[in-house]
C-alpha cells in the first residue's frame, strides 16, 4: 500500500576474489623476468594510466606471474619489461596458464632544435597512456612499443610535437623544434544566444599534424 517501511536493514555482499596465473614469454618462447603486469576489468572504460591505482605484480625468474586476489570476472593486462617492451591481453579469473607475448620495441633518438630550456619530451599513442623520454642536452631517446605515436618536447614558453608510425626494432630519427610563442585571440558565446560567456578558463593543446 507503499505505507510500509523498513529500519535498520543491513545487507551483506560477498565479493568472490580468485587467482589469475601465468608467465610471459618472448618471441622465442623465452621467460622474461622483472615484467611489471598491471590488471585493469575489461569492461572498464579507464586507460591504463600510471596514474590510476591498479593491482599489479612482476614476474619472477622463470617469468610466471600471480594476481593472488581479484573480484571475480574478466580482466585486461598490461605486461611491459624493464626494456619497454609490451603486451596487453584478457583473461578470466581462475585462470592459471595465461601466456602473454612481449613483443620487439622500436627506438626513437631524437634532436631539440631551437629551446632557450630543456624541455619535458614524452610520447602518448591512442590510448592516452604517456611514456617518458630521456633527455640529455639537445637530444632524447624514447623506448617505445610499435604503433602510431604523438611525440611531443615543450615547457612553459615553447614546444613541438610530431606523429610517428613506428614498427618493431625500428631505430627513428625525429627532430622537434621550437617554434617560440605567439597569441591567440578568440571569445566564447553561448550557442544558444551568440552571446558572449564570461569567467570561462580556456587551456590549449599542442597539435599534431599527418603520421611520418
Amino acid at each position: 500500500d507503499g505505507a510500509a517501511h523498513a529500519e535498520n536493514v543491513r545487507l551483506q555482499v560477498k565479493l568472490e576474489k580468485q587467482r589469475l596465473s601465468g608467465r610471459v614469454v618472448d618471441l622465442q618462447g623465452n621467460p622474461v623476468a622483472d615484467v611489471n603486469l598491471r590488471a585493469k576489468p575489461a569492461s572498464a572504460d579507464t586507460t591504463f594510466s600510471p596514474f590510476i591505482a591498479m593491482p599489479q605484480v612482476f614476474t619472477d625468474a622463470q617469468g610466471h606471474f600471480t594476481f593472488e586476489s581479484l573480484p571475480a570476472g574478466t580482466w585486461a593486462l598490461l605486461a611491459r619489461s624493464p626494456r619497454g617492451e609490451e603486451a596487453t591481453s584478457k583473461a578470466d579469473t581462475g585462470a592459471r596458464e595465461v601466456v602473454i607475448t612481449l613483443h620487439p620495441t622500436a627506438t626513437v633518438e631524437g634532436k631539440l632544435v631551437g629551446y632557450k630550456n630543456t624541455p619535458v619530451v614524452y610520447a602518448n599513442p591512442v590510448r592516452n597512456r604517456f611514456i617518458a623520454g630521456q633527455v640529455t642536452g639537445d637530444t632524447f631517446h624514447l623506448v617505445l612499443p610499435a604503433g602510431e605515436w604523438t611525440i611531443t618536447a615543450m615547457d612553459n614558453m615553447e614546444g613541438d610535437i610530431k606523429k610517428v608510425t613506428l614498427r618493431e626494432g625500428e631505430k627513428r630519427q625525429v627532430t622537434l623544434e621550437s617554434h617560440g610563442m605567439g597569441k591567440l585571440r578568440g571569445r566564447i558565446v553561448d550557442f544558444t544566444n551568440g552571446l558572449p560567456v564570461s569567467n570561462v578558463m580556456c587551456r590549449t593543446l599542442l597539435a599534431a599534424g599527418t603520421s611520418q
